[in-house]
């Protein structure tokens, strides 16, 4: 992957890190940017704007890559819980089976049970020059 990310730097005139946390923090903020360029996409197809993001899941454990979200995107990142499949799929069962009434009451339950981490988009003007170089490089 060093390697890739290497030729894919040289080839677009950036500049390739000296050390693997470089080559960690450019796919981070690589990930982070790519999301707001889905984010923009999603925007102009849907007539009301998205103001939170949710992440879920192992990808929610991630605290710089959900700031780094945040950041680039310019929008709230709620996270949390990290069991979301397992704790979906036996809260679908139990409304299924009576046990709790409806989903916004397994909503209730879930968000009085795990811990939800809240993310705000920071260094507004420095990510979204990021994101317009971003943009001239994949385009």
């Amino acid at each position: 992957m060093k390697q890739a990310m290497t030729q894919y730097l040289q080839n677009t005139y950036q500049t390739v890190p000296d050390n693997s946390f470089g080559f960690v923090k450019i796919a981070m903020e690589g990930l982070a940017l790519k999301y707001r360029y889905r984010l923009d996409q999603l925007n102009q197809l849907h007539p009301q704007p998205i103001n939170n993001l949710h992440i879920v899941g192992g990808g929610s454990k991630n605290h710089t890559l959900n700031q780094y979200t945040a950041n680039a995107t310019g929008k709230t990142v709620v996270v949390g819980p990290a069991e979301a499949t397992a704790v979906g799929n036996i809260v679908v069962q139990a409304i299924a089976q009576g046990y709790i009434e409806s989903f916004a009451k397994a909503r209730e339950i879930i968000n009085n049970s795990f811990a939800i981490e809240t993310f705000y988009p920071m260094d507004q003007g420095k990510w979204d020059s990021a994101y317009n170089r971003y943009k001239d490089i994949i385009f």
